[in-house]
């Protein structure tokens, strides 16, 4: 599972950056962080 999320993490903030207000729908389906990179804390 964590494999699976830091590759989600890694391909959503480069397809959906950030910095681009228009992304926020797709961060939050993923569950990313709407302010700054993610991080790759493997819970």
């Amino acid at each position: 599972m964590n494999t699976r999320r830091s590759a989600i993490q890694h391909t959503t903030d480069g397809i959906w950056p950030y910095t681009d207000d228009a992304n926020a729908g797709q961060l939050k389906a993923f569950e990313l962080p709407l302010n700054r990179p993610p991080s790759l804390q493997l819970c």
